[in-house]
């Protein structure tokens, strides 16, 4: 976890707003850049946040922005497309 935490902070330096499409192939970041499921390392929660690292990045969105989902819905389809559960994470 101490390496998931490091690309964390890491990643807060280059920090950019996207819009989130889930599609069946993976994840459409405001077509700046896909995300193939299988490209998805670590699957993270806090209370407020989910917490996507995938390749040597990190997403990072509030939990209550899921129009679409609820959030068990939400993990169960990303279980199925990557085979991971989100790990929880207090900060």
């Amino acid at each position: 976890m101490k390496k998931s935490a490091h690309l964390l902070v890491k990643s807060l330096e280059n920090v950019k707003n996207y819009d989130i499409a889930f599609k069946d192939d993976g994840i459409d970041l405001n077509k700046a850049d896909f995300i193939k499921y299988s490209d998805i390392k670590l699957l993270t929660k806090t209370q407020d946040f989910y917490v996507i690292f995938y390749r040597e990045n990190v997403t990072v969105f509030p939990i209550n922005t899921l129009n679409n989902f609820s959030n068990d819905l939400f993990e169960e389809f990303l279980f199925d497309k990557t085979g991971l559960s989100f790990e929880y994470c207090q900060l």
